[in-house]
């Protein structure tokens, strides 16, 4: 009774696992060859959404490929983002593949243009843009991508910058049975009352954020330990804090404890991490220190100041930390979760056989008296 409980559990389980780990590697081909593939185009949600890939040499559909979506801001675009994300040259340097798409427009008339953004929860510069269900456009990516190359389904992350963090936030809640792991880049974990977040496990997470940071300010009610205090745009309409995000992922991912603290030296920019939390995740929070100008001339109207614009890119930050990197060694450090499947199945089938002898615990007795035919 035992060993056969213990065989069948395991054998649909691990079989459920074959079939998930091969779900994306489509035919196994290489239809893409190595290099970059701009303006890829695929029609979700009536629209057609352009993206762009980049695969590294080698590609072998016995060895699939780890790959990483990255999310431009809002008012940008993914050629603009190229210019302060180096994520491109860490697809070169560590062999994965790179998947950056485009945004929409606010306007339903208006597929890429001026207000070029992303459906992250809330109202941004024109009314609510609820049509565009970009979660759905990034699973439809993500099986696309895994028809035309070997893509290992346990290796898939996402990061972003400003409200391309804010993608990835919101991939963290709703599409973690598709990402590994994320790493927000200038972006909050919004509120509760705007965006509900409950994955479907807990998901290691990575945050990156400016102290001084003036368009999506870090918080408002921290000055800053060389710089002093800074402004909050009043436009934001859903205002949090980068440290609110943190404790709110702590509670999501049911993380214990206090988390490690390491403080950078001369500039002081600091790492927090919680280790201690459910199925292995991990929290972090990145504060970084970048070089706050007061008088910083706004692109826009060069008579106006934006003090803090520039601390809105955190990539290039004074104590030099390395956000791309650092990214990518944290979601190659995340286990995969095959590992622990087994160990799963063993708990289950034990559980089933205690209930089983509980609720018949003369059966096996039964069996041996029975007299011979």
């Amino acid at each position: 009774m035992d060993r056969f409980v213990l065989f069948t559990t395991l054998s649909l389980i691990g079989g459920m696992s074959f079939a998930v780990s091969t779900a994306l590697a489509g035919s196994g081909s290489c239809s893409l060859g190595p290099g970059d593939h701009t303006s890829q185009t695929l029609s979700s949600g009536g629209l057609e959404r352009v993206y762009d890939v980049y695969v590294p040499p080698g590609c072998d559909p016995e060895q699939p490929f780890a790959m990483v979506l990255d999310f431009h801001g809002g008012l940008s675009t993914r050629a603009v983002h190229r210019l302060i994300s180096d994520f491109r040259g860490k697809a070169q340097e560590h062999g994965f593949v790179l998947v950056q798409p485009e945004g929409t427009g606010d306007d339903p008339g208006d597929a890429v243009g001026v207000t070029n953004s992303w459906n992250v929860g809330y109202e941004f510069l024109g009314p609510k843009f609820d049509y565009h269900d970009d979660v759905a456009f990034v699973r439809e990516l993500v099986a696309r991508v895994g028809e035309q190359l070997p893509i290992d389904p346990q290796r898939i992350y996402a990061t972003g910058h400003s409200m391309g963090g804010g993608m990835a936030h919101l991939l963290a809640c709703r599409a973690a049975d598709l990402f590994r792991a994320v790493a927000p880049v200038a972006f909050w974990l919004q509120a509760p009352e705007v965006v509900a977040c409950d994955p479907s496990r807990p998901i290691p997470v990575r945050i990156y954020h400016a102290f001084y940071d003036g368009v999506v300010c870090y918080d408002e009610s921290l000055p800053h330990l060389i710089f002093g205090d800074v402004d909050c745009p009043a436009w934001e309409p859903h205002r949090r804090s980068a440290p609110d995000g943190f404790a709110r992922w702590r509670d999501i991912d049911g993380c214990t404890g206090t988390p490690t603290t390491l403080i950078l030296p001369v500039f002081f920019s600091r790492f927090d991490e919680f280790t201690s939390c459910r199925s292995g995740a991990r929290v972090g929070l990145w504060s970084l220190t970048t070089n706050y100008n007061p008088q910083e001339p706004c692109p826009f109207n060069p008579f106006v100041t934006c003090p803090g614009l520039s601390d809105h890119n955190p990539y290039t930050n004074l104590n030099q930390v390395d956000i791309e990197e650092d990214a990518w060694q944290f979601f190659v450090s995340v286990p995969e979760p095959r590992r622990t499947t087994l160990a799963l199945a063993a708990l289950i089938a034990l559980a089933t056989t205690r209930a089983a002898r509980r609720r018949w615990p003369c059966a096996s007795a039964s069996r041996q008296l029975a007299p011979r035919a």
